[in-house]
């Protein structure tokens, strides 16, 4: 029988031998610092991590030291590929503490084993892009200047960005207060001007741009100068000897018309109403609440844009004279111009300041026909005046007008696409606006070789592709053309009559007036000048006649003729009538059987 102590000895035993097998399996684990961790599927890992040997990946990789990754019986610290350092990105613009070395440098970086605050590259200072600033490293900074397109200027000196921030608003207008001549006075300047005269560093073009080369810095006390963002120097709490209404002024590169002060300091813009407001309006600056300036007597509020810019009082060519000082807004719209040549004032023929419309140089108007000699032209509304702008020759380009909004319009010259109108055989191809700028003409076309219409609707009615715009010829060269694109609107017509069997034929015709003639026709009567619908023997009145008259006819034939170019019987530009000629030609036949 075993006893209780005999039990309790053989536990403490078994307890003793399972530690002491414990811990020789531990003794025999090294822990390495591995350069790449081993994933699941065998391949390269995490960076610089302390395992197992088995653990590690110590296969081929292109970023491990000298392309086959280590694995090493230590901790990773004390080797060189794992030791941790700053990683400066400059692709990125950081720098990162505590990197490995060889991670650093697999993404691109540069290591160093230094801290960042010792680096002087990942410093914060000031970096200053436009009148923008961040308070940032000089690696970020060179980073953010590429990317904006703008040259690095990084402030070291810099050091919190309370400060970085306000020097980047140094253009900021305010009164640069200081003693002059045991006196107290004031310029309007920028901040960094102000600091400048401060510091007894400023040029005189300061004085120069601003208020003319008559100021000087002769007798300046630099330190007294003190700047005040925002501030006019007629504000009465400087203290200064500058106070309001000191009249009015143009600035040049500026639109409006300012106030001065008595020092001949800009104020805020006119305002008439502003005159005797001795609280914000001269004191603090801001923007003009009066409205529109344009043509007031009592506000300065000028804008280019708008049709109005800051110009000397003329009585010869402002409407209103200033209710205080010497400027105003003057217009810059161009009034009437007689765009149809009629004489008379029409409310649609008065121009604003960059209104564009178009004209042609035909004497008696701008809006009738294409005629030989027609040239567009571009009107533009600048600064008062008409300025005109040619469209190229022979109206291969045209002028296009449309309405931006209502009573104000645009205009610009575009190419006339009219070259392919006539090889278009379908009236869907010839109307193609994506494509070329053409009309359809109904009921005449030419006739292919089988004497069937070339070109026809969707219900295979006969048509013609014309142009849209009738283009020119250069006339005063043989080379060209123009011959041959009239030449596609030829056309003859030939009259059938009726005679009697024993008469001279020749005779009868030579003889009978245009009346008998309409008589005796037999086909295609249209064609005989004064023809109407009846005017021919009944019988040989049919339904299916092409046109009812020959006015109709000649409407017809003339207009696609006209629309081809410089063709027919046109008028010129100048009104000079071309030449006009009839060819009448006739075929005789027997006369039909009765029955």
């Amino acid at each position: 029988m075993i006893n209780k102590k005999t039990i309790i000895l053989g536990m403490i035993f078994l307890f003793v031998f399972i530690f002491v097998l414990s811990f020789t399996s531990a003794v025999g684990e090294v822990s390495h610092c591995c350069e790449r961790l081993k994933n699941d599927d065998g391949e390269a890992g995490a960076w610089c991590q302390e395992a197992l040997e088995d653990e590690c990946f110590t296969g081929n990789n292109v970023d491990c030291v000298d392309g086959k990754c280590a694995s090493v019986p230590t901790s990773c610290e004390s080797t060189s590929y794992c030791k941790v350092g700053t990683c400066i990105n400059n692709l990125e613009g950081d720098c990162t503490p505590n990197v490995p070395s060889q991670v650093c440098e697999a993404e691109g970086g540069l290591w160093s084993p230094e801290s960042s605050d010792n680096l002087p590259q990942c410093r914060l200072g000031c970096c200053l892009l436009g009148d923008e600033a961040a308070f940032t490293t000089q690696v970020a900074c060179s980073q953010l200047s590429s990317d904006y397109g703008l040259e690095t200027n990084y402030r070291a000196d810099i050091t919190n960005e309370l400060e970085c921030i306000a020097s980047a608003t140094s253009d900021d207008l305010g009164a640069c207060v200081f003693e002059r001549n045991f006196g107290r006075t004031c310029l309007l300047l920028t901040k960094s001007e102000c600091t400048g005269l401060q510091e007894a560093s400023v040029s005189g073009d300061i004085f120069d741009n601003y208020y003319g080369s008559e100021k000087t810095l002769d007798g300046i006390d630099s330190s007294t100068v003190s700047f005040h963002e925002g501030l006019l120097c007629s504000a009465t709490e400087l203290g200064t000897i500058c106070g309001p209404r000191g009249g009015t002024t143009c600035v040049s590169g500026e639109d409006e018309v300012y106030f001065l002060d008595t020092c001949g300091n800009l104020g805020n813009v006119y305002d008439n109403s502003k005159l005797n407001d001795d609280n914000n309006y001269w004191k603090f600056i801001q923007e003009p609440t009066c409205g529109i300036g344009k043509d007031s007597p009592s506000c300065g509020n000028c804008n280019y844009f708008e049709g109005s810019t800051c110009a000397a009082y003329d009585r010869t060519t402002d409407s209103s004279r200033p209710n205080y000082g010497d400027n105003v807004c003057r217009s810059l719209d161009c009034g009437w111009y007689d765009k149809d040549k009629d004489g008379r004032q029409d409310p649609d023929e008065i121009y604003q300041h960059g209104e564009r419309f178009c004209i042609t140089n035909n004497e008696e108007s701008n809006l009738g026909e294409d005629l030989p000699g027609t040239r567009y032209f571009r009107m533009e509304c600048r600064d008062g005046e008409f300025i005109q702008e040619a469209c190229a020759e022979f109206r291969q380009e045209v002028c296009i007008e449309n309405d931006i909004e209502p009573g104000f319009s645009n205009a610009g010259c575009v190419v006339n696409r009219w070259d392919d109108c006539t090889i278009q055989t379908s009236k869907e191809d010839c109307l193609d606006e994506d494509s070329r700028d053409c009309s359809w003409q109904e009921g005449h076309s030419l006739f292919d070789e089988e004497g069937k219409p070339f070109a026809t609707d969707e219900n295979d009615n006969p048509g013609f592709c014309v142009p849209k715009i009738a283009p020119g010829f250069d006339l005063n060269e043989n080379e060209g053309n123009g011959a041959e694109i009239c030449s596609l609107a030829s056309t003859s017509c030939i009259v059938k009559y009726e005679v009697g069997i024993l008469k001279n034929r020749e005779k009868v015709l030579e003889d009978a007036d245009w009346d008998e003639r309409k008589s005796k026709c037999v086909e295609n009567c249209y064609c005989i000048p004064g023809y109407k619908k009846g005017d021919a023997k009944e019988k040989y009145e049919k339904d299916d006649h092409l046109f009812d008259s020959y006015d109709e006819w000649i409407e017809a034939v003339t207009s696609v003729c006209s629309a081809l170019g410089d063709c027919g019987n046109k008028d010129n530009y100048l009104g000079i009538s071309g030449e006009e000629r009839d060819l009448i030609s006739s075929e005789f036949i027997k006369k039909p059987n009765k029955g």
